[in-house]
């Protein structure tokens, strides 16, 4: 190697060596550091066969996992993180220790259905989202996962929801009119109670079960709802109609 080529990778390997160091002196934190955000699992393929093995473990022994909503992303759906045991056994702990390592997973609230609020804007979706959201965002919960199902077609795990003062938060959603039961592939628990909770709201006509032929077994029917909308507009009287046709009969009788 010539004499003029070794300069100049020495030049080079100097001038690297001088831009570390002085990164490392102007900043109090030393040499940059790998982006520390939080990673969000997107599908199941983010947790192994190995975790999902322990998930139906934990669920057949009956024990609870308490959870804080990071973000309520609709009216049946979050972002979990910040998973602890209530007296986990060791297979549980072990699953805690993976599920946080990932970071915030997308969970659904199993077994019932709510109208959209996102990218589709459905009745009453986004009073739902904002039901959920004043209910437990930002809040612990104890999630209950299913031994019969563990994640939907999604990725999203699956879990029965309840707040710190034992009260199912399906429940409360069925109830209030913002949720019916629906996506049954299995015989899930508490399925009871929930259409127990749905017949009280049908009853009384709340919210969704206020709009005849919206909430059907497929979904919501949006085409019911828009025909509920244009009969209110008709039948809603219009006075100012009514006023100038008193003024018009009035002015032929004078």
């Amino acid at each position: 190697m010539s004499n003029g080529r070794k300069i100049f990778i020495s030049s080079i390997l100097v001038s690297s060596l001088l831009f570390l160091l002085y990164q490392a002196l102007s900043s109090p934190e030393g040499l940059p550091k790998p982006n520390g955000n939080e990673v969000i699992a997107k599908t199941d393929i983010d947790l192994d066969s190995q975790k999902k093995k322990l998930l139906l473990e934990r669920a057949s022994n009956n024990e609870w996992i308490r959870a804080k909503i990071a973000k309520v992303t609709g009216g049946n759906s979050v972002e979990l993180f910040d998973f602890r045991g209530v007296d986990p056994s060791i297979e549980t702990k072990a699953l805690i220790s993976d599920l946080n390592l990932i970071g915030r997973i997308p969970t659904r609230l199993i077994a019932i259905d709510t109208p959209e609020s996102t990218t589709v804007i459905q009745p009453y979706g986004k009073e739902a989202l904002a039901f959920t959201k004043n209910l437990i965002e930002d809040k612990y919960i104890f999630i209950q996962i299913d031994t019969k199902v563990t994640y939907d077609k999604y990725g999203r795990l699956l879990a029965h929801f309840f707040t710190l003062e034992g009260e199912s938060v399906q429940k409360i959603l069925l109830e209030q009119g913002y949720a019916r039961v629906a996506y049954l592939y299995d015989e899930y628990k508490y399925v009871d109670d929930y259409k127990q909770a749905e017949k009280v709201a049908k009853r009384n006509k709340i919210k969704i079960h206020s709009i005849p032929g919206y909430v059907t077994n497929q979904g919501f029917n949006v085409t019911a709802a828009d025909t509920q909308l244009d009969l209110e507009r008709i039948e809603e009287p219009n006075y100012n109609d009514l006023f100038q046709a008193f003024e018009l009969i009035e002015g032929l009788m004078e």
